[in-house]
């Protein structure tokens, strides 16, 4: 705040205490204005900094999406192979016992490789948004479009939780794996168990598929992926 110093002579007329008067109200009310220009500068560049950090981070995010689908991808096509042949032994009339040990003991390799990619999801730099009020001066629709693509993250976080917790017996899959150590799992429960798998990879490539889209509209100059999510899974093999 500017200050002013008061007359230093005595006032000699009303004319002289106006002119005066009116000289200290326009200084302070040039600091005033000053001041004000100097905040919404500040604001201006907070909100930039922010924009700037936000699609960042919904970038790397992005990025991170679209790998975990490239892998899952690969290993669900892996699956779908194995499927249809342990199909074809099944429901063989002369079923071949080494072809049938041959692809339990690859299920196994199958199950362990790599596991299910899942993105990691950061949000840092929207929470430091929030927090420090910058996000209050991003234009409202580019605002709206960032928190979009923060509720996409946060619910596809949420699905793909549940459905791991929801489809896979757990402790059956530990038994069955253990009977393969053992030379002693048979062919059909292995089908179950890679069905889990595979209907839990493809709900989880459902999910990264719609993720992509919120995150890629929040971002200029991105477009969603033209790779189609996978179809249903199978009903569970009995």
């Amino acid at each position: 705040m500017q200050l002013v110093d008061p007359p230093q002579s005595p006032i000699h007329s009303w004319k002289t205490f106006g002119t005066q008067y009116l000289m200290i109200v326009v200084s302070i009310l040039t600091a005033l204005g000053f001041e004000q220009v100097v905040m919404s500068v500040r604001r201006s560049n907070g909100a930039e900094a922010a924009q700037r950090e936000i699609e960042e981070e919904l970038r790397t995010n992005l990025k991170d999406v679209r790998a975990s689908f490239q892998h899952n991808a690969a290993r669900i096509k892996a699956l779908e192979v194995w499927d249809a042949e342990a199909l074809r032994e099944l429901t063989s009339s002369a079923p071949n016992p080494a072809n049938q040990q041959r692809l339990i003991a690859s299920a196994k390799e199958i199950w362990y490789r790599e596991g299910i990619w899942t993105p990691n999801l950061q949000r840092a730099a929207w929470d430091v948004a929030i927090a420090n009020q910058s996000a209050g001066n991003i234009p409202t629709a580019t605002l709206r479009k960032y928190a979009t693509a923060y509720t996409f993250q946060h619910d596809a976080a949420q699905y793909l939780a549940l459905n791991f917790m929801t489809t896979l017996d757990e402790s059956h899959a530990i038994d069955v794996l253990a009977d393969i150590d053992v030379g002693k799992a048979a062919m059909q429960d292995v089908l179950h168990i890679t069905r889990q798998l595979s209907h839990i990879l493809k709900q989880t490539q459902n999910q990264l598929h719609h993720m992509e889209e919120g995150l890629a509209a929040a971002l200029p100059g991105e477009s969603a992926s033209t790779i189609a999510p996978p179809p249903p899974s199978p009903a569970a093999a009995r």
